[in-house]
């Protein structure tokens, strides 16, 4: 679904269907602000990623790709070794020497390199890490992520089944925007039952993907059951 579709539904819904160049560019940016809002409820899969990052020798700071932003784990490549998280505030309550090198055990955020801006989407997120390597090593750094910025020609960023949530948080906007307390009310609350939906629906799902383990397999130890013919009959 392209996103002026979207935004077009939503209009007739509400009877407020306009050529005003203003007021489109406002529905858009509601959009965006729900998207950005569904994002962060919980860490739904779909927006999820991961980049790969080359250590340099005696090089502290790391920039990571536009639309990262909140890390959720920083491994090796082998997947063997794990950076941890740690704020620069706790390490320095530590007395930790920031520039020591060494092989990195901790990451600790740095500031926003673009502080100024308002959209979280064009955000650059950089990251230190304690120790400061001293050799060129690849890790895979796991991200939460913000979608790029939308126009009406972009397609919609989210699966299927996150649309009916976008449709109430964006009917939420459009009835404050028209002063409406109570539509405003009502759409607020099933934006945030069909949110719990789907959380409910994802951790069913996680709960409900079986691993198999070596006790599961029959060995040729194992004694099976065997049948009595004489319990059965014709």
């Amino acid at each position: 679904m392209l996103v002026s579709e979207f935004l077009t539904t939503i209009q007739r819904e509400a009877s407020e269907v306009q050529d005003d160049t203003g007021y489109n560019a406002l529905c858009l940016s509601w959009l965006q602000d729900a998207i950005i809002e569904l994002a962060s409820e919980t860490t739904w899969k779909h927006f999820q990623g991961s980049q790969l990052m080359s250590t340099l020798p005696n090089h502290r700071v790391y920039d990571l790709m536009l639309n990262h932003l909140d890390i959720a784990a920083i491994t090796s490549a082998d997947g063997l070794k794990r950076i941890t998280y740690r704020s620069k505030e706790r390490l320095r309550a530590r007395s930790v020497n920031l520039f020591q090198t060494g092989l990195p055990s901790y990451f600790y955020f740095e500031d926003l390199l673009n502080e100024n801006i308002d959209s979280p989407e064009d955000m650059v997120v950089r990251i230190g890490l304690y120790p400061i390597p001293i050799a060129v090593e690849g890790y895979q750094i796991f991200t939460e992520l913000v979608p790029a910025k939308l126009s009406t020609t972009s397609i919609l960023p989210v699966t299927q089944n996150l649309i009916p949530c976008l449709k109430h948080k964006v009917r939420y906007y459009l009835a404050m925007d028209n002063e409406d307390a109570d539509a405003a009310t009502i759409h607020i609350q099933l934006y945030q039952n069909a949110v719990e939906r789907l959380k409910m629906k994802e951790h069913s799902i996680r709960n409900d993907s079986r691993v198999l383990s070596e006790t599961d397999i029959p060995s040729r130890r194992t004694r099976l059951a065997r049948l009595d013919p004489d319990h059965f009959s014709n």
